[in-house]
């Protein structure tokens, strides 16, 4: 199956018929079989209803509203942003970023989920991906590596929790 994500807009309050992408609520997954038709499989992260398991202080850092990013006196936001699927070591991963409050990890045993937040990986906000640099005749070490942020990179630790390394401009 092909499994597809992506940032996910609510309704416009301000703007009649268009999307606000800087709030919503959370993550969505689909599945097809064919690239033609996609069935919804719903919510892996919702911003409003999910278990409060990774925190600062006593409240989640996903659910703390913040303002735009690069937008001086923005009313407070709070949305997912540029969620990407990945499968590594047989688990099923969402990177995703949360309006100016970082970038994050979710895991999964299978695409479906259920999904648990693994950690808020940095602090930077920016559109994350992971890359497998596979053991090859090349001289790939099978790391992996965390980027971020318009070309941030850092290499990341064994279970996916955290990076192990300052991150480095590309």
């Amino acid at each position: 199956a092909y499994y597809l994500t992506g940032t996910d807009g609510t309704p416009s309050a301000a703007e009649h018929g268009t999307l606000d992408f800087a709030n919503n609520d959370g993550i969505r997954l689909w599945r097809s079989q064919d690239l033609k038709r996609w069935e919804l499989l719903g919510h892996v992260f919702d911003l409003v209803t999910w278990p409060e398991r990774i925190s600062i202080g006593s409240i989640p850092w996903w659910r703390y509203p913040t303002v735009s990013t690069g937008v001086a006196f923005s009313p407070l936001v709070r949305g997912a942003w540029a969620p990407e699927y990945h499968e590594f070591g047989g688990k099923s991963l969402i990177v995703f970023s949360l309006n100016g409050q970082g970038v994050g990890i979710l895991k999964a045993d299978k695409p479906e989920g259920p999904y648990e937040a693994q950690a808020q990986i940095t602090l930077r906000h920016g559109d994350p991906s992971m890359f497998w640099d596979e053991k090859d005749a090349f001289g790939g070490d099978g790391s992996v590596y965390w980027l971020f942020g318009g070309g941030w990179i850092a290499k990341m630790n064994d279970d996916l929790t955290a990076i192990v390394e300052q991150p480095r401009l590309l």
